[in-house]
């Protein structure tokens, strides 16, 4: 063999070694960045993950409630048997009535299990709000 024959061929080695620990280190680089970016997303998941619903907070005088659609306990399969008979539904806007003092801060704490943070609207209404006929009690 020809010294220049194994010259050419001794660089093509060191050129297939350097290629080799080129891609090496950049599939390294690649997946410790994929890493620390996974880790820096799982430590903001409550930050980012947060989504915002707003909820109007009727106030009668002497009670407290929080509305809320039936379409939308459903859609968050939040089961309505959860919840005490102290709470209203109004079958005219298909909308639940839960009362502030055990079954509002039940469904706020549900709702903030499954990601959301609670805003509220605040509608003041008489002391008979709630006994007109449209309303009724849930779970009796």
């Amino acid at each position: 063999m020809s010294v220049y024959k194994w010259i050419r061929s001794f660089n093509q080695q060191i050129i297939i070694k350097l290629i080799s620990y080129c891609l090496f280190n950049a599939l390294f680089l690649f997946q410790y960045n994929n890493m620390r970016n996974i880790k820096n997303k799982s430590t903001n998941k409550k930050e980012t993950m947060k989504k915002e619903i707003t909820l109007k907070f009727y106030d009668n005088e002497s009670h407290g409630y929080i509305q809320i659609s039936k379409y939308d306990l459903d859609g968050l399969n939040i089961d309505i048997k959860d919840f005490s008979e102290y709470s209203y539904f109004n079958y005219n806007n298909g909308c639940y009535y839960f009362e502030e003092d055990c079954d509002a801060s039940l469904l706020i704490n549900k709702l903030n299990d499954i990601g959301y943070k609670v805003n509220f609207n605040k509608k003041y209404v008489n002391c008979y709000y709630f006994d007109k006929p449209i309303f009724s009690r849930i779970n009796c």
